[in-house]
């Protein structure tokens, strides 16, 4: 196998790549990266970092336990191991990658920010890098475990709060009027000891352009002797 035939080789398989209607763009972009000696396209630092070290690691394994001597000298024989490795180093990086996908450490700061949004935390540009790789790390055990209230209680403290509480409104009927019922569910540790008034809002009194039930379309959508939890 001549050099040429094996680069005709990477370019035969990204164009079959290209026909198909799969979500392995990063493969493509490794595969021409390759191709071309040339990782400029792949805009992701960690990818290419990586690659170099999985191509260092394959490139070992196949000269102790793959690599023949009786065929060194042969430039067909030099040719098909440099592709071997390449493509294996490939494949090794983007399983490292899966692999460490849920490691928001080893991410990017655009990665992280991509997550964080994805969350709908846009307020992440309040914080510096490294805490918003420690809500990124945790997100999704807040949200899970302890909800929505926690991660607004940590939010808060990250950005230097220390007096606050934090309310849920129970959406319930009241002398004849929809009304939202504040219930506290969280004080900070400086206002435990306080009384902080709460302050229950009709529907009528709501100021919020993303509310747009009224009394009416409440009656014929709820009973009256329930309670609705608002978070």
């Amino acid at each position: 196998m001549s050099l040429e035939l094996s680069t005709l080789t990477i370019k035969s398989l990204d164009e079959k790549l290209t026909e198909l209607s799969v979500p392995i763009d990063l493969f493509k972009q490794m595969i021409h990266a390759v191709m071309t000696d040339d990782f400029s396209q792949i805009e992701d630092s960690i990818i290419q970092i990586r690659y170099k070290v999985s191509y260092e690691k394959v490139y070992k394994h196949i000269s102790q336990i793959i690599y023949q001597d009786i065929y060194a000298g042969s430039v067909d024989y030099t040719s098909f191991i440099e592709i071997l490795v390449k493509i294996y180093a490939v494949f090794d990086t983007l399983i490292e990658g899966r692999r460490r996908i849920t490691d928001i450490q080893s991410q990017s700061n655009e990665v992280v920010e991509i997550f964080l949004d994805s969350y709908g935390f846009s307020i992440y540009i309040a914080f510096d890098n490294d805490i918003k790789k420690e809500i990124a790390r945790n997100v999704y055990f807040y949200l899970r475990r302890k909800g929505t209230p926690y991660i607004i209680e940590i939010l808060l403290n990250h950005m230097g709060y220390t007096h606050f509480k934090i309310d849920e409104y129970l959406l319930t009927k009241h002398k004849k009027k929809w009304m939202f019922i504040a219930e506290p569910i969280y004080k900070s540790a400086f206002v435990k000891n306080n009384d902080i008034p709460t302050s229950h809002v009709s529907v009528e009194e709501l100021d919020d352009p993303l509310w747009w039930l009224d009394d009416d379309e409440l009656n014929n959508i709820y009973t009256d002797d329930l309670y609705h939890r608002l978070t």
